[in-house]
């Protein structure tokens, strides 16, 4: 997974740049900040048939994580803990489902695995790029690299319509490539912005709290995992049992006067249903 923009963008947004009027002193951003980016579109509802066809589809495109989750459900597991589909959701991850989702194969495959209908997560190598950019905002030059492994983990509430994301940068992995002496004294103190997200408008589904920003020597020693609630709004769902389907992803940044990225990371977009239904143990 990687933060930054193609050759191609580069060579844009500089034919852009020469081709501007000069540009007035600005209000609420520096001359040297990134150019402004429109607001991503949201993702459209899903309706129950264009889930279940998006399910089927990650399934068919993720065969090995697929064999493994049926696995998984079909195979005994010995502690009454891990027996239990559902655990209580905390300020912090389940520490033993956790442990049972990350230590499984899949996890750091593709999508990511899916333990099982409450319980998700995954792990990626994440490559962050920082430009340098001119006085109109127009990147010149890739100045410097970072890089770590990046985890997440969600887990599905049983009461509520909502999932609860978890994220951090997983501890000791994180590597500097900006210098002998920049990797020393510079870069570990750029920051670094987390941030869970919601695919659809917020009449179907809403992510809070908002971005989690700390420096990367940090994040390389933080035990603390940041968090984000996932609500489904029950308004746009379907039947008697209130179904309805929306995505979720984390994406990471940075966005200051100094340093900037030009591109968020986003984790691959994950399915999530809820339901209202009253019938349930």
């Amino acid at each position: 997974m990687k933060v930054g923009i193609s050759q191609q963008e580069l060579a844009d947004l500089r034919e852009q740049g020469h081709k501007s009027l000069p540009v007035p002193a600005p209000t609420t951003q520096p001359d040297d900040a990134a150019p402004a980016k429109p607001a991503k579109k949201a993702a459209e509802p899903l309706t129950v048939l264009e889930a279940d066809r998006a399910s089927k589809q990650a399934a068919a495109d993720n065969a090995r994580q697929a064999a493994q989750v049926l696995r998984t459900a079909a195979d005994p597991i010995p502690t009454p803990e891990h027996n239990r589909r559902w655990v209580p959701i905390g300020e912090m991850p389940h520490e033993d489902r956790l442990s049972a989702c990350l230590d499984g194969d899949a996890a750091d495959k593709g999508i990511g695995r899916v333990y099982n209908r409450f319980t998700y997560c995954a792990r990626w190598n994440l490559q962050v790029e920082y430009w340098e950019i001119d006085s109109k905002g127009v990147p010149v030059e890739r100045a410097r690299t970072a890089g770590a492994v990046w985890l997440v983990f969600g887990q599905g509430d049983a009461k509520d319509r909502r999932v609860r994301i978890f994220s951090q940068i997983e501890k000791d992995s994180v590597d500097y490539d900006w210098g002998p002496i920049d990797n020393i004294f510079v870069a570990p103190g750029v920051p670094l912005s987390l941030m869970g997200q919601c695919s659809q408008d917020s009449d179907v589904c809403g992510a809070g709290p908002g971005s989690y920003t700390m420096p990367w020597a940090t994040w390389d020693n933080n035990p603390i995992w940041a968090n984000w609630d996932i609500h489904n709004r029950d308004q746009n769902s379907e039947g008697r049992d209130k179904i309805s389907y929306n995505q979720w992803y984390v994406e990471t940044f940075t966005d200051n006067e100094e340093y900037t990225t030009l591109n968020r990371a986003e984790t691959p977009p994950r399915l999530m249903r809820c339901d209202s239904a009253t019938y349930f143990n």
